[in-house]
């Protein structure tokens, strides 16, 4: 058994969850006594390659075709399945992110295997892995088992695993050139989407301190502020805050706002009845430890 990690960078940077996902190979790998590799799609990813090669890993694949250097869901999957057959992984992991969304049913579906997403935390058991993911909005933790022939395939959430995990080591580096056709390309990729620029990026904060409706009014926020001045937090809010003009929109966390894992999270006045904070119950569940 081996464990592959498919990692997402922009061409410029690591995708912040990139780091995540190694971490989350490395610990599957220890646990059941196998290894682990990490795979990079980019033309011209050599020093993406080379960050890697200096990690724990039993190789480093670097997959690289002048066609892969904008994503498209078909180009992605049909050098991921090459790969794949050539690799042979057991369990093959990503992270839960727009990108990883958009290609990894067709991927799943390509080779005849299913796709487990947004996976918030593993344990083993009697050397099966136990996958757990959320339901409503996290009101509900189930346990999923793969069934059927391996690949097995996994999204991680944002959060689920810790970067700062991540073994060094060294790996040798294996260049991949999937066999790939402009014709095999049935999308021409756009210039991509830009956010517009925001103030704040909650989810790079180490301490997040979080209102809700429960303060009662919009004066209370500057007492808050106050606290998350003294402990160096950055200060967010739930959607009925932010609905109400209380605080901006980019200060919202949650189910439907920015996705966060910091090390402190504290909730003032969010309560467990609104259905705002179910954003919040999820995120303190699966970042407990």
């Amino acid at each position: 058994m081996s464990i592959l990690a498919v990692l997402e960078h922009n061409g410029q940077a690591w995708g912040r969850t990139a780091w995540e996902t190694v971490a989350a190979a490395q610990q599957l790998a220890t646990e059941l006594n196998t290894t682990a590799q990490a795979a990079v799609i980019r033309t011209g990813g050599q020093a993406f390659a080379a960050e890697l090669a200096k990690k724990q890993l039993e190789k480093v694949y670097l997959v690289d075709h002048e066609l892969l250097n904008d994503y498209t869901p078909d180009g992605y999957t049909l050098a991921l399945k090459q790969l794949i057959a050539q690799a042979k992984p057991n369990v093959v992991l990503f992270a839960h992110t727009y990108q990883v969304r958009d290609f990894l049913p067709k991927l799943a579906t390509s080779l005849g295997t299913v796709a487990v997403t947004d996976v918030v935390s593993h344990r083993i058991e009697d050397g099966h892995i136990v996958l757990v993911r959320q339901l409503f909005q996290g009101k509900v933790n189930v346990d999923v088992r793969f069934a059927g022939g391996m690949p097995h395939l996994a999204s991680l959430q944002a959060g689920a695993y810790r970067a700062d995990k991540v073994a060094d080591g060294e790996a040798p580096v294996e260049a991949v050139k999937p066999q790939l056709a402009e014709s095999d390309i049935r999308t021409k990729p756009l210039a991509p989407f830009r956010e517009s620029q925001r103030a704040v990026d909650l989810g790079a904060a180490e301490i997040i301190v979080s209102v809700g409706r429960g303060i009662k009014e919009a004066d209370n926020i500057a007492l808050v502020q106050k606290l998350a001045d003294a402990l160096g937090a950055e200060l967010a809010a739930s959607r009925p805050i932010c609905d109400a003009g209380w605080l901006p929109m980019e200060r919202q966390v949650g189910s439907s706002g920015q996705t966060v894992a910091p090390k402190m999270y504290m909730a003032i006045g969010i309560l467990r009845r609104d259905p705002a904070s179910r954003g919040h119950e999820r995120f303190a569940h699966h970042r407990r430890d």
